[in-house]
């Protein structure tokens, strides 16, 4: 009976149904024709007429388009297929979405009934993103709470890490393409159990809004009816744009609500040991580099590590695991910079006498403050992309360097492991350092800082 079930909540057909039902639908009815199926039956090598006329193994070439295709196709029994080859194909025909006649669902032409749901759920899709992240925390830190937004950064670490770790771990493809058209090139070589988006779409919302009405006068009702839209709009965003399944989706929701029973009482506790113990740096550096290390090995570079990364200030030679390594990296550089402030008592001691007892009450925004923030916001990003740039060439010169790697080559370099891990994980821990810390202290010096920058404890 269970089985039954997931393979229904599985089955591409219903995602396609889902997108079909919002206007998504093939130009050309999708044929799901193997490109393996141009391969004869016979063991000999076979030319093809790219790569430097290079000669490859059949068998190796099914072996690693399949590996590639992570549930793309439907796959056919090879022993039962005619012996017979239409043409020659180059070696590139085979790598991982090239090809323009249906077996790539996101070189298929298919056709927008909706532009309102096809904008709402790429929004939605995009809050589950590392961009939007990216834009976010920094926004939060120096414009409103760092407070809360330390608390939100390490929800996001933890829900991350875990929920890309379980992917490379299950290891259950996404929809099948056709039917379901798939529409972000980037996510397709993950797998797809449980969603992360759905976990992070639940969690992040969620937990704003729990520290946010402990912390603020908050609308009840109108913050429990943002939480709602937003997750639901990141969930359905998954199905709209067929990179998961029902069962992905909802295994990822009923995930992040079991850890955040657990993730959100340990908060207070990890905030307060981030900031005052006197070994915090030391501590949150070993449990990232352990993490990173711990993470799943998979054979093929893909992206979840890559944002889990991220998060720590670790680098991936998957794209899960170099993800991953990032959001280690974020969450490294804000305990570090955060340590710093408390022990320099740039955040005093007394921050509460400071500012009075929470419920704070929510200024309404005006054109001083609007102009403030804009200013912090050019000052701060402009900041932001010059660490990037320095730390991506700085880490990635050295590793180069010390592996005797050729520079110039760089899009082989960028997916080796020791070249992704030293570059994802400083990078992302130097730009959490420049938010925290860093930028603070330039609107300081230009005295365009938030009031209550320094008494967040």
């Amino acid at each position: 009976m269970a089985s039954q079930l997931f393979q229904t909540l599985n089955d591409p057909h219903l995602v396609a149904k889902f997108q079909k039902f919002f206007g998504i639908t093939y130009k050309v009815p999708p044929t799901e024709t193997d490109p393996i199926d141009t391969l004869d039956d016979s063991d000999e090598p076979i030319e093809f007429s790219g790569k430097n006329g290079h000669i490859f193994d059949k068998s190796a070439v099914i072996d690693d388009y399949n590996n590639h295709t992570n549930g793309s196709i439907h796959k056919r029994n090879l022993r039962n297929r005619k012996p017979y080859r239409t043409h020659m194909r180059s070696a590139s025909d085979f790598s991982t979405s090239s090809s323009k006649s249906g077996s790539s669902s996101t070189d298929v032409d298919y056709e927008v009934g909706s532009s309102f749901f096809y904008y709402l759920f790429h929004i939605g899709a995009g809050l589950g993103n590392e961009m939007f992240y990216c834009c976010f925390f920094p926004y939060w830190f120096w414009n409103v709470d760092g407070y809360v937004c330390r608390r939100l950064v390490l929800t996001w670490c933890l829900i991350m890490y875990i929920g890309q770790a379980l992917k490379d771990i299950i290891r259950l493809p996404r929809p099948a393409s056709p039917p379901v058209v798939r529409m972000e090139k980037r996510y397709e070589l993950e797998y797809g159990m449980p969603s992360t988006h759905a976990m992070i779409g639940l969690a992040f919302p969620w937990a704003f809004i729990y520290f946010s009405i402990n912390r603020y006068e908050v609308n009840n009702q109108v913050a429990i009816t943002f939480g709602l839209a937003w997750c639901l709009c990141v969930c359905l965003s998954r199905l709209y744009l067929g990179m998961h399944s029902v069962a992905d989706v909802l295994a990822g929701l009923g995930l992040a609500t079991i850890l955040m029973v657990f993730i959100i009482p340990a908060l207070d506790w990890i905030d307060e040991f981030q900031l005052k113990h006197q070994y915090a740096p030391f501590v949150m550096v070993a449990v990232t580099v352990f993490a990173a290390l711990m993470y799943p090995r998979i054979d093929e570079w893909s992206t979840c590590r890559g944002d889990t990364m991220l998060i720590l200030g670790l680098p991936s030679w998957s794209t899960c695991r170099g993800d991953t390594v990032a959001t280690l990296g974020v969450q490294v550089g804000v305990a570090i910079a955060s340590w710093i402030n408390y022990q320099n008592n740039f955040i005093p001691h007394d921050g509460v006498e400071l500012v009075g007892s929470p419920p704070y009450h929510i200024k309404t925004p005006d054109i001083e403050w609007a102009k403030m923030a804009l200013l912090r916001m050019v000052i701060g990003y402009s900041s932001l992309f010059l660490t990037r740039a320095s730390m991506k060439q700085v880490t990635y010169k050295i590793s180069c360097w010390l592996y005797r790697l050729k520079p110039e080559e760089y899009e082989k370099n960028k997916k080796l492991m020791i070249v992704e891990l030293p570059y994802k994980y400083f990078t992302y821990c130097a730009i959490s350092l420049n938010v925290v810390y860093l930028s603070p202290l330039i609107f300081r010096y230009f005295d365009i800082e938030r009031p209550t920058c320094w008494t967040e404890l």
